[in-house]
């Protein structure tokens, strides 16, 4: 499937295995718990939008949160699936600064923001 969708050599990336019908990867304890220190600047999103409304290109919701996030400095959005997105930021303290609003209202939707959840899968949520 990566064949040719990365200059990463295959003799780099993990190797794969079956379990069940569903193909996985291990990861090694010391590598999880480097994702899970590096979530603790991550919040997680959803934009709510009215039904039958076309969700907004990426970039037009980055310039959109930018012109109300600018005095928080870096900042980016990261598409996770089903809608939901990932904000990683350059500290707890911008991210907290964010997250008491908890709700912003977008002339696109309201972006709904909720803390980083090593286990959030966004395709089990109904």
């Amino acid at each position: 499937a990566l064949r040719h969708a990365c200059t990463i050599p295959l003799s780099q990336l993990p190797t794969h295995c079956l379990k069940g019908d569903v193909m996985a990867i291990a990861i090694l304890e010391k590598e999880y718990k480097v994702g899970l220190e590096s979530c603790k600047n991550n919040l997680h999103g959803k934009l709510l939008l009215s039904k039958g409304e076309t969700p907004p290109i990426i970039s037009y919701l980055q310039v959109k949160l930018n012109n109300l996030w600018k005095p928080l400095g870096s900042w980016h959005i990261v598409p996770i699936g089903k809608g939901y997105f990932d904000f990683p930021f350059v500290s707890v303290e911008y991210l907290h600064r964010v997250l008491v609003v908890g709700l912003w209202n977008l002339d696109l939707g309201t972006l709904r923001l909720f803390n980083c959840a090593h286990d959030f899968n966004p395709n089990l949520v109904k």
